[in-house]
């Protein structure tokens, strides 16, 4: 059958008047939107930028490419030379055709952010330590670019505000914002909730979820190179410093679990949240986070309570602790998880 005319439409009038969120699923986690294809127009590419050209960024650069074939990545901004040029190899050879960064669309710098936005893509992945996120995207947002934020979406509470703040900004402009909690675009994990929302185990009584991984000291660290300022040292170790990654095993590894609880709590905000922190040494004696272990309990309507426990194991080493019962099951469920050490369980009060 001949596709209708009056369904075809641009690419990018179908961001403009389409939910921007499902195309941008499908940029960060190369998964299809649930839009008819027929709807978009295979002529015309979307331009993307990327902002941080660190592992994070160039793989979801790369995932971004692989999601569609009309995608092209057109611009790189990022603080070091080293890492920008290493982006531009990895995304060339994954893309020779798609991938062509020319030099005069290369941005360094602090403000290498602003050039890639201001460079005329129609897209922004943003992937720099978090602690630049809301500055980034508020400045997408202004500019009508949608965004791939990558969590964590801030490290302290003015800059939780500005996101916020940014957000509402970007729904009166119908602007698409996508987060980097990737389990939301997970199949299995979308079956999942599908299923409870449908009564499969009965009425959630309680949350437990994990998440335990290699420390980031043992990704992101290493020694101070000869001629690297203080500044420099810590930009390129930013997963160990506070002020630039806000604790990624709170902010991330919890949050990526903190996140599953929510959604599968219809996104209702719970009434009251406690935590707790901790101290951890690797069996060297080597000191690896200053909050390596916590939990997090939260408490929604009804008395349903979620716990969330993070922390970070020694190589090699993997934890699973997800059950899935409901009222309607005397037992837990299957423990499933990921090997990372991820996981997440629901289950009755009386257990």
């Amino acid at each position: 059958m001949g596709r209708d005319p009056d369904l075809s439409t641009s690419r990018r009038e179908f961001l403009e008047t389409s939910t921007a969120a499902a195309l941008g699923g499908v940029l960060a986690s190369g998964m299809r939107a649930s839009a008819s294809p027929s709807a978009i127009s295979d002529g015309d590419t979307l331009s993307i930028g990327l902002i941080g050209c660190g592992g994070r960024g160039t793989g979801a650069a790369i995932q971004a490419l692989k999601a569609d074939k009309n995608t092209a990545v057109t611009a790189l901004g990022d603080i070091f030379p080293d890492r920008l040029e290493q982006s531009r190899e990895l995304l060339r050879k994954q893309s020779p055709d798609r991938a062509k960064v020319s030099k005069d669309r290369c941005f360094l710098g602090f403000d290498a952010y602003q050039k890639v936005i201001d460079s005329g893509v129609d897209v922004v992945l943003l992937a720099t330590p978090p602690a630049f996120r809301p500055l980034h995207l508020k400045a997408a947002v202004q500019a009508g670019k949608h965004s791939f934020a990558e969590c964590i979406a801030a490290v302290d509470a003015p800059g939780i505000r500005s996101f916020l703040s940014t957000a509402e900004l970007a729904t009166k402009r119908n602007v698409g914002i996508v987060s980097g909690f990737c389990w939301r675009y997970n199949a299995a994990a979308r079956a999942v909730a599908e299923q409870i929302r449908m009564g499969a185990i009965g009425e959630i009584r309680a949350i437990y979820a994990t998440y335990y991984r290699e420390s980031f000291t043992q990704k992101y660290g290493g020694q101070r190179q000869p001629g690297w300022t203080d500044l420099e040292w810590q930009l390129r170790d930013w997963a160990d410093f506070l002020w630039l990654g806000g604790d990624l095993n709170i902010g991330l590894s919890g949050g990526h679990s903190v996140d599953k609880m929510s959604w599968w709590m219809d996104d209702v905000m719970p009434i009251k949240a406690v935590a707790t922190g901790g101290r951890q040494f690797s069996w060297r004696g080597e000191y690896l986070r200053p909050l390596p272990g916590h939990l997090r309990i939260r408490q929604w309507r009804s008395r349903v309570l979620g716990g969330a426990v993070a922390g970070w194991l020694l190589p090699g080493e993997r934890r699973l602790y997800p059950r899935l019962p409901g009222d309607l099951h005397p037992r837990p469920a299957t423990r499933t998880g990921n090997q990372r050490g991820e996981s997440l369980a629901l289950q009755r009060p009386d257990q």
